[in-house]
């Protein structure tokens, strides 16, 4: 689309022409686009996105697509991994957040994303509300923001997927579509752009992770879960279990959203589960690889005892009602 502008001087100005000065034509944008992080700053009021080159297969991230003279414009964004090998599809299918569905499952399948410049419905919390952050025209209004998450909506696609991933890596890359625009540094203007199609770019690995998220305090609701409910409560922890990878991660969210890397280590699998027993002390062999049941929940036990306070729990909470069945990623 082409803007033009004009700007109205005095009579006596050498450049007047008819009332008004005659500008250049303008042409719409599309700066850049990446994968990102949230970072929330200023006690909750403040919002800015950090860009990340790499991402468990299957994990929540953001899109962000910057902008120049395209406020309230909408984009087609859409995700494919370089040289198609997660697929022959042009496209790959994604979740993307979508705030009308908190309520039920706020994750919907989409290949082909229409997102409108300027629109901050994917920053909503569960309570369906942004307003809190108070620098999003100032800093964001001229960036489509893209919350999704990076997997297909089906097991056995997700499975292929991990499956051609294997002990690499794939990379993604981003096509943005408009009416008409420059992208990047170019100045030819055509309908539709690339990003992230050089070097390293974005990267997606088969990783297991499990997503732990606080408590405001010992009662409230966490703003940014939007874990399903547990009967009167929402649940507080989440994982994503990945057939072809050896490794887990632990990530963990504050009552703001933001994300810290806790630890990544060997995934070891076990029979049974034993929960509500407390240990005085922790008995000799805890760091067998064999992992028995009683083991398992001492290290359930010292792991949990690390995020007491981050999680805001009391100290003599017994350890069953500290550990909740995680909420799996919900793919059929």
């Amino acid at each position: 689309m082409d803007y033009f502008w004009e700007v109205t001087v005095a009579p006596d100005s050498a450049n007047f022409v008819g009332g008004s000065l005659q500008g250049e034509v303008v042409i719409a944008r599309v700066r850049n686009a990446y994968f990102a992080k949230k970072i929330v700053e200023n006690a909750g009021t403040s919002v800015r996105f950090e860009q990340i080159n790499s991402s468990p297969v299957g994990k929540t991230v953001y899109l962000i697509v910057e902008t120049e003279q395209m406020q309230g414009e909408q984009l087609r964004v859409s995700v494919r991994s370089r040289g198609h090998v997660l697929g022959e599809e042009e496209v790959l299918q994604v979740m993307r957040f979508d705030h009308t569905q908190i309520a039920t499952q706020p994750y919907v399948a989409a290949t082909e994303i229409e997102k409108t410049v300027g629109n901050f419905g994917d920053l909503n919390n569960n309570a369906d509300a942004h307003d809190h952050y108070t620098n999003l025209d100032t800093d964001h209004a001229d960036k489509a923001i893209i919350k999704l998450q990076l997997h297909p909506s089906t097991r056995a696609a997700f499975n292929s997927w991990t499956q051609v991933i294997g002990n690499g890596q794939v990379n993604l890359e981003i096509t943005i579509g408009s009416e008409a625009a420059r992208y990047g540094e170019t100045d030819e203007v055509t309908e539709q752009g690339a990003f992230l199609c050089e070097g390293e770019g974005f990267r997606v690995e088969n990783r297991n992770f499990y997503e732990i998220c606080s408590n405001i305090n010992r009662t409230n609701d966490n703003p940014y879960n939007f874990f399903q409910m547990q009967g009167a409560n929402r649940r507080k922890i989440g994982c994503v279990l990945n057939n072809n990878s050896t490794q887990v991660v632990y990530f963990y969210y504050d009552q703001y959203g933001n994300e810290t890397r806790i630890a990544e280590c060997n995934r070891t699998t076990v029979m049974g589960r034993l929960n509500g027993v407390i240990l005085t002390s922790v008995p000799p062999g805890y760091t067998s690889m064999e992992m028995p049941r009683l083991v398992l929940v001492v290290r359930l036990n010292i792991i949990i005892t690390m995020l007491m306070g981050l999680l805001l729990l009391p100290a003599h909470i017994k350890i069953k009602s500290q550990i909740q069945i995680p909420q799996k990623l919900e793919i059929e």
